[in-house]
C-alpha cells in the first residue's frame, strides 16, 4: 500500500510525515517550506513574464521610431544635397555657429557672406585652394586614400586617436549640413554626406559652393568677401600670391586673421606656391580650368 501511495502522490511522500518517517518537529518548517517556494517560484514567473512583454513592446516600439527616424534622415539628406546641387545654400550651420558664439561673447556681429559664380574666381585662387586643401582633389571620388592610411599608421605608432585631415568634398559637406566638433560620429555622417555630393554633383559645382561657403576670419565666409576684406577687390582680380595668401589661412583662419606675418603662415605659403606649379604642369587640371571658364 505504502508502494502504491509513494507512486501516485509523490510530492506528498516527500513532506508527508507518517509516511517518510519525518519527525513531527520538521514537518512544519517543511510544509513552510514547500508551500513558500512553491507561491515564490509562481510569483517571480509572473512578474518575469510581465516584465518580459514590457520588454518586448517598448522594444519594438523603439525599434519602430528609430527606423521612422533614420528613414527621414535619409530622406532630407538625399533632398537637400539634390537642392543645393542647383539652388545655392543660405546660412550654414558654421554661420550659425559663429553668430551664437559672437552673441554669447559680447563680441561684434559680424556676418560677410556674398555668392559670386566660380566662373568669376581667379584660376590663380582655384590652383591655390587644390594645392593647399587638397592636390588630389579631381582624382578621388571624395576621400584621400593615401592620407587616410597614413593617418591610420601614425595612430597605431602613437598608440592615440586622430581624426585625418578632410578633403574639399569632405569640408564642404562639413561646412554645409554639420557641426564643426571633432569625433568619430561626426566623421561618420560627413562621410555619408561626402559620397552623396560626390554620386550627385560635379567638381565643378563642389569647388563652387566651396569657395563660397569657407571661412577665412571672424564673420567672413566665401572668397569674395574675403577679396574685399583683405585685399579690397573683387574674386575675379586676385593675383597669384593674394590668393596663396588666402588659401593659406583656411586651416585656422581665425588666427590667422590677426597673425599675417606669422612663420607657420609663410611655411604654408612656401608650399602652397610648389604645388600650385606641380598641379600647373598636369594636363588633367588646365582642362578642368579651361572648362570652368568655357562655361563663363
Amino acid at each position: 500500500m505504502n508502494k502504491l501511495y509513494k507512486r501516485s502522490r509523490p510530492d506528498l511522500y516527500r513532506i508527508n510525515p507518517y509516511i517518510t518517517g519525518i519527525t513531527s518537529e520538521n514537518s512544519l518548517c517543511l510544509y513552510k517550506g514547500y508551500l513558500t517556494g512553491f507561491f515564490y517560484t509562481k510569483t517571480y514567473s509572473s512578474v518575469m513574464s510581465k516584465l518580459q512583454r514590457k520588454f518586448n513592446y517598448w522594444f519594438r516600439k523603439l525599434e519602430g521610431r528609430f527606423r521612422s527616424l533614420l528613414l527621414i534622415f535619409f530622406i532630407a539628406s538625399i533632398y537637400f544635397v539634390l537642392l543645393y546641387k542647383r539652388q545655392n545654400p543660405g546660412m550654414t550651420p558654421l554661420m550659425v555657429t559663429r553668430f551664437i558664439e559672437q552673441v554669447t561673447e559680447w563680441k561684434p556681429i559680424v556676418l560677410k557672406y556674398t555668392r559670386v559664380p566660380i566662373e568669376h574666381i581667379s584660376n590663380y585662387t582655384i590652383y591655390a585652394v587644390m594645392a593647399g586643401e587638397d592636390q588630389k582633389f579631381l582624382d578621388h571620388y571624395g576621400f584621400d586614400v593615401d592620407a587616410i592610411r597614413n593617418a591610420l599608421e601614425s595612430n597605431i605608432k602613437s598608440k592615440s586617436l586622430k581624426i585625418w585631415g578632410s578633403t574639399i568634398t569632405q569640408q564642404t559637406a562639413k561646412n554645409l549640413f554639420l557641426r564643426q566638433d571633432r569625433s568619430l560620429f561626426r566623421k561618420a555622417i560627413e562621410s555619408y554626406f561626402t559620397v552623396l555630393m560626390e554620386l550627385v554633383r560635379s567638381k565643378e559645382r563642389i569647388l563652387e559652393v566651396y569657395l563660397n561657403i569657407i571661412e577665412f576670419g571672424d564673420g567672413i565666409y566665401g572668397i569674395e568677401q574675403a577679396s574685399q576684406y583683405y585685399f579690397n577687390t573683387s574674386a575675379d582680380k586676385l593675383t597669384r600670391s593674394q590668393s596663396i595668401l588666402l588659401a593659406a589661412i583656411l586651416p585656422n583662419p581665425r588666427y590667422y586673421q590677426d597673425h599675417l606675418r606669422s612663420y607657420l603662415l609663410a611655411k604654408r605659403k612656401r608650399n602652397i606656391s610648389t604645388w600650385i606649379n606641380k598641379l600647373k604642369r598636369e594636363k588633367e587640371n588646365k582642362e578642368f580650368i579651361e572648362e570652368i571658364k568655357t562655361t563663363q
